[in-house]
């Protein structure tokens, strides 16, 4: 069985540590991502065959991910699965800004 890693890029201000271990296990497992955050602060993109479960809210459906961007001035982490293919052709996005800061 073959896996296509998409991209899934997130904003958030509360549980950056849950949220990095989410995505690190689903990677690891090749399972479905649920993502709950403590803040109704929040951007994200994702790709189709995607699912991230954001306050009870499914935004798209299917498997995966690829990176995390962390909020205002911190670096980028990355967080990728090298057996798994990119399929870039067949992206599409989603994208929700966040709420104003606070």
């Amino acid at each position: 069985m073959k896996y296509v890693c998409y991209s899934v890029e997130l904003t958030f201000y509360n549980s950056k540590f849950s949220i990095t271990r989410t995505l690190e296990l689903a990677i690891a497992f090749r399972s479905k991502i649920s993502i709950k955050f403590s803040s109704i602060n929040r951007t994200f993109k994702l790709a189709r065959d995607s699912i991230i479960e954001v306050d009870n809210e499914i935004c798209s459906s299917g498997f995966i991910t690829d990176d995390i961007v962390e909020p205002h001035n911190s670096e980028p982490t990355n967080i990728t699965s090298s057996d798994m293919e990119n399929d870039e052709d067949s992206e599409e996005e989603i994208t929700q800004l966040p709420s104003k800061m606070m």
